[in-house]
């Protein structure tokens, strides 16, 4: 029997227990749903060992997520470019000032990307 703090998944019609604690569950669900989802298109494709499947997977999500944070940290870098290059350069604004309106946009492009995450 599952403690409060495992969860059970199944992937390729195995049965897994992993510890999780319980204000990640929800995310740790959607993370297992989409692994099985890759995981039995690949396993429907080849005659890969069940092991294979697994890691061919895994490797595909993480090159995606890669890809994904390096494509997002392309943008950012573009877009505080643009907002630094955009503040005017007078007396009144100092380097601190600018420093600060530029890490504040970072922060609300970061909040923007995880609310789009969740939706």
């Amino acid at each position: 029997m599952a403690s409060s703090n495992t969860i059970q998944f199944t992937f390729l019609e195995r049965e897994y227990e992993f510890n999780c604690p319980s204000e990640q569950r929800e995310k740790l669900t959607q993370a297992a749903e989409k692994l099985n989802q890759r995981m039995t298109e690949i396993h429907q494709n080849t005659t890969a060992s069940r092991e294979s499947v697994m890691l061919m997977a895994a490797l595909n999500l993480s090159f995606e997520l890669e890809t994904a944070n390096q494509s997002g940290a392309l943008r950012q870098v573009d877009d505080n470019q643009t907002l630094a290059s955009s503040l005017p350069n007078s007396a009144e604004r100092t380097e601190t000032e600018r420093a600060a309106l530029v890490e504040i946009a970072e922060r609300l492009h970061s909040l923007s990307s995880m609310i789009g995450d969740i939706d």
